[in-house]
């Protein structure tokens, strides 16, 4: 079973000795990636100890390298009960609304033959 971590124990990971991120609610430990980063040790310091997954998705969107490589890295996942947090906060109910809206929008050109 994969081990969990709540955001508190996260943020404790947030220097260059330490760094660690949550990516789409994986821990990722990338301290030794840190150095190995194309953008710099220091764009992964500006992000440690938090949930770093939208400065990921601007950064790399769908790149399935970077996907398979933060993989390496990773050490857990998000305690449920941190995720249901994000999910009030917006942060996947906001995802949750595009997709409703690409669905509706779908229905609609097809009705109007689009």
């Amino acid at each position: 079973m994969p081990k969990t971590f709540s955001l508190e124990e996260v943020a404790k990971h947030n220097s260059a000795e330490s760094l660690w991120v949550v990516i789409n609610n994986n821990v990722h430990d990338v301290t030794a990636f840190r150095l190995m980063h194309p953008g710099g040790a220091e764009l992964l310091l500006q992000v440690a100890g938090r949930d770093a997954t939208d400065d990921a998705e601007r950064a790399h969107g769908n790149s399935r390298k970077a996907k398979s490589l933060m993989s390496k890295y990773c050490i857990g996942t998000l305690a449920v009960e941190q995720f249901h947090g994000q999910v009030q906060n917006g942060k996947v109910a906001s995802l949750v609304f595009r997709i409703l809206q690409l669905l509706v929008f779908r229905v609609f050109c097809r009705r109007v033959n689009l």
